[in-house]
């Protein structure tokens, strides 16, 4: 009878432990879920995040894009005029007369890149 009983509390023991080794496991496995859980938020915040800035950036470089197409198509009409004003031959013919010109042009455009480029100066 005492084999039966000791039998019997080796059973039950083996059948706790086992049992209480299945609830931390049970446990262990709630504490990862939750902390998948918080890491799945926090990753999706962040692609939010980064989203709206590459849009941003998306939209800032258009308008730069935009706005070199602009200055581009500006410097074209420039050289055009250049390219149909040939002086090469007037400055043969009447040298004072260009270089009168070209200084006064040459200063008014240093005039103007010193009050572009002065700190104080506001468009």
């Amino acid at each position: 009878m005492t084999y039966v009983l000791s039998f019997m509390v080796a059973i039950i023991l083996c059948t706790g432990g086992a049992a209480y080794w299945q609830y931390r496991k049970n446990v262990t496995l709630h504490e990862r879920v939750a902390v998948a859980d918080v890491r799945s938020i926090i990753q999706t915040e962040s692609i939010l995040a980064y989203s709206n800035t590459l849009a941003q950036t998306i939209e800032k470089l258009e308008f730069i894009q935009r706005e070199n197409e602009i200055i581009n198509s500006n410097a074209a009409a420039k050289n055009a005029i250049f390219d149909r004003h040939n002086l090469e031959n007037l400055a043969r013919r009447k040298a004072g007369l260009i270089e009168v010109r070209v200084n006064s042009g040459t200063q008014k455009a240093l005039d103007a890149i010193e009050t572009v480029t002065d700190p104080q100066w506001k468009p």
